[in-house]
C-alpha cells in the first residue's frame, strides 16, 4: 500500500493509527484530513514523524489542530 486515506475516524482511533504507523513499512502518503483532529493528536503525530522513515506526505488539512498541536510536529 502506498497511499492511505482515512475519513470519519474518531480521534482516539486516529491516535492509535499514528502509533501503529511508527512501524510503517509500506505507506508513503497518509491523508487524515477532514477528521476533526484536535491538539490531542499533536504528540502522536510528532512521534510518528520522528520514527516513520517511509512516510513522505501527510495531509492534516481541515482538522481542528492549532499552533499548540503543531509544536511536537515541528
Amino acid at each position: 500500500m502506498k497511499r492511505l486515506v482515512i475519513r470519519g475516524i474518531l480521534q482516539l482511533n486516529c491516535c492509535a493509527l499514528f502509533r501503529a504507523m511508527r512501524n510503517n513499512s509500506n505507506v508513503i502518503s497518509l491523508d487524515v484530513s477532514n477528521n476533526e483532529l484536535s491538539d490531542i493528536a499533536g504528540e502522536p503525530i510528532g512521534n510518528m514523524l520522528s520514527t516513520d522513515k517511509k512516510l513522505r506526505a501527510l495531509d492534516l488539512g481541515f482538522n481542528k489542530l492549532t499552533i499548540l498541536s503543531l509544536q511536537p510536529i515541528a
